[in-house]
């Protein structure tokens, strides 16, 4: 009698593994083809970088000072200084993907990077440049 007792305990635990497996096996398949879904329509994250909360700065020779953001992304960690982003932040300006800044705002980074220094525009009307 304890015999078969324990067969069937054999049995049912058998039983209950393969179900387990079968389980696993068919959850993975879902999670492949959901992965793969997402992954054509762009719903994954890229490789893109993010801030790690770290600033460094550092005063080089010419008495500029730079600043350099800490970053990483899945394979690396990485320094971006203060002009590259500006540049960025200027090139987004300039597409139109973010609203204009300021030409003051410019010209106070201007003192510290001259690069972004932009013109000031003067106002001229029309009567007044003809009298000249």
């Amino acid at each position: 009698m304890d015999c078969i007792r324990v067969m069937v305990f054999i049995e049912i635990i058998f039983i209950l593994a393969l179900i387990v497996i079968l389980c696993i096996y068919y959850l993975k398949k879902i999670i492949v083809k959901i992965y793969n879904k997402w992954e054509k329509r762009g719903m994954l994250s890229q490789n893109i970088a993010y801030p790690i909360g770290e600033i460094y700065k550092d005063i080089n020779c010419k008495r500029e000072i730079y600043f350099f953001f800490s970053s990483a992304n899945r394979s690396s960690r990485f320094a971006i200084n203060l002009r590259e982003l500006l540049s960025c932040l200027e090139d987004a300006e300039v597409q139109g993907d973010i609203p204009e800044l300021s030409t003051e705002w410019w010209n106070e980074i201007g003192k510290i990077y001259p690069e972004f220094r932009k013109e000031v525009e003067k106002e001229t009307d029309d009567i007044g440049s003809t009298l000249q």
